[in-house]
C-alpha cells in the first residue's frame, strides 16, 4: 500500500466522483486488494465476529456433558453439527432461512476479495451491459473488468473501514448493534458503487440505481462460490484467446499520465489533448472527453479527429445541431474521413432529428461506398421506412440481417 493509495482512500469520503477518476489514473488493483484484505480482517474482529457469536454460533446445551469423556464429547460435536441450522437465532427479516444465504464466519469474511472479483464485478458488468448495452458481454468484460475491480476494491475498503474501527469499541455481547453496523457498511458500499458507475461509465442515475439494486445481493452475500459461472466463462474466454484486452485499462491509464505530462510540457500539443479526450471517451466520461477534444480544436482547428469525436458525443447526448456542426467541419476537410463513416454518422444524426430526406442523402453516400456494413444498411432501411418506401426498406433490412 502506497501513500498515494491511502491519500485517495481518504479523498473518497470527501469527493467520491472525482476521486474515482483519480484512482483509475494513479493506482492499479494491487493496493486496492491489499487494503481490502486488511480491512476484511479488521471488520471481522470488530463487527462480524460479534454477529457470528450472537446469532450464528448459538448451540444447544448438551445435558450430562462430561469433559473427561471422549465418547460424550464426540457425541456433543455431532449434535452441534446436526442442529446448527435449527439452533442459530433467526435473522431479522429472513428468519432461519437467512442462514441458507448469509454467514458471518471468518472464512466468509476473509474471502471478500474473491466475492468482489468473481461475483460482484461480473454481475455489475452484466447488468450494465443489459441496461446500457455498448458491446457484447465478453467485450465489456475485456474492456472494463480491470478498472471496475480496482474501483470496487477501493469502494469496499472505504465503506467498511470506519465501522471496522467502531466495532472494536462495542461490547462483545452487542450482536444486534453490530448487525446494524454491518447493514450500514453494505449500504455505504452500494453508494460508493453508484459513484463508480457514474464516474467510470457515465451511466445515468436511474440506470445506475437499477444496476446497484440488482447487484445488491452480491454485496451482502459475500459468497464467492456463487461466482463459479463467471469463472467458467473466464476460462472459456481464456481458451478462445479473447481475454487479452483485460489489461488494456492499465495501459490506457499509463497513456493518460503520459499525455497529461506531454500536455503540461507543451500546452500547444493538439495531439496530446486529443489522445486524452480519447482515453476519457473510452471510459465513457464524456464531459471530460469534451474538454480535451475542445482544447485540441482550439489549438488546431484542423484537428479533424477531434471534431469527429465531438460530433459522436454530441449525437449520443442528443445535441443534434452541435453534432451536425462538428461533422460538417470534418466533411469540409475530408469527406472520406474514417473510411467514410462520417456519412453514416451524419445520416444517423439527421435520422434522429427526423430530417429524413437529409438522412437519406447522407446514408446513401455511405452505403454506396461501404455496401456490406450492416449498421449502414440498417440506418438506410429505417430511413426508407420513415419515407414510406417500404419495399426498398425491406430489401436493405434483409441485407443487414444477412
Amino acid at each position: 500500500m502506497s501513500l498515494e493509495s491511502l491519500k485517495l482512500l481518504i479523498q473518497l469520503y470527501i469527493k467520491p466522483l472525482s476521486t474515482m477518476t483519480k484512482i483509475l489514473d494513479e493506482i492499479n488493483w494491487v493496493p486496492g486488494l491489499l487494503m481490502t484484505l486488511t480491512v476484511s480482517l479488521l471488520f471481522y474482529y470488530g463487527v462480524s465476529e460479534k454477529i457470528y457469536k450472537g446469532y450464528e454460533a448459538v448451540f444447544p446445551v448438551i445435558e450430562n456433558f462430561n469433559n473427561d469423556s471422549e465418547e460424550v464429547s464426540d457425541s456433543a460435536d455431532e449434535v452441534i453439527y446436526e442442529e446448527k441450522l435449527l439452533t442459530s437465532k433467526p435473522l431479522p427479516l429472513f428468519g432461519q432461512y437467512g442462514w441458507l444465504l448469509f454467514s458471518f464466519s471468518r472464512s466468509r469474511t476473509v474471502s471478500t476479495f474473491l466475492t468482489l472479483s468473481l461475483l460482484h464485478v461480473p454481475l455489475v458488468l452484466m447488468f450494465l451491459n443489459l441496461f446500457e448495452p455498448q458491446a457484447s458481454l465478453s467485450n465489456t468484460i475485456n474492456r472494463d473488468y480491470g478498472s471496475l475491480l480496482t474501483c470496487s476494491f477501493m469502494a469496499w475498503t472505504a465503506a467498511h473501514l470506519p465501522f471496522a474501527f467502531l466495532g472494536f469499541f462495542l461490547p462483545q455481547t452487542s450482536a444486534s448493534l453490530s448487525l446494524m453496523l454491518w447493514v450500514v457498511a453494505k449500504s455505504i458500499f452500494a453508494g460508493f458503487m453508484l459513484a463508480v458507475l457514474r464516474s467510470l461509465f457515465g451511466a445515468r442515475l436511474s440506470r445506475s440505481l437499477l444496476i446497484i439494486v440488482f447487484s445488491s445481493l452480491s454485496i451482502a452475500l459475500e459468497n464467492f462460490a456463487l461466482g463459479l459461472p463467471f469463472t467458467i466463462f473466464w476460462l472459456y474466454l481464456y481458451v478462445k484467446g479473447e481475454e487479452k484486452d483485460v489489461g488494456a485499462i492499465y495501459r490506457n491509464r499509463r497513456a493518460i499520465r503520459r499525455n497529461l505530462q506531454a500536455a503540461a510540457i507543451n500546452p500547444q500539443d493538439a495531439e496530446a489533448n486529443y489522445q486524452l479526450g480519447l482515453a476519457y471517451q473510452h471510459r465513457r466520461q464524456y464531459n471530460e472527453a469534451i474538454i480535451w477534444f475542445q482544447k485540441a480544436v482550439e489549438i488546431d482547428f484542423r484537428e479533424i479527429d477531434a471534431h469527429f469525436q465531438l460530433g459522436k458525443i454530441a449525437k449520443l447526448q442528443a445535441r443534434l445541431q452541435d453534432a451536425i456542426t462538428h461533422f460538417n467541419n470534418v466533411v469540409v476537410q475530408d469527406e472520406k474521413h474514417s473510411q467514410n463513416e462520417i456519412w453514416r454518422e451524419i445520416g444517423s444524426t439527421y435520422l434522429a432529428a427526423s430530417m429524413f430526406e437529409d438522412a437519406f442523402n447522407a446514408i446513401e453516400k455511405y452505403v454506396e461506398r461501404r455496401e456490406y456494413d450492416p449498421e449502414g444498411l440498417y440506418y438506410m432501411g429505417v430511413t426508407l421506412v420513415r419515407l414510406n418506401r417500404q419495399e426498398e426498406a425491406k430489401r436493405f433490412l434483409e441485407k443487414a440481417i444477412e
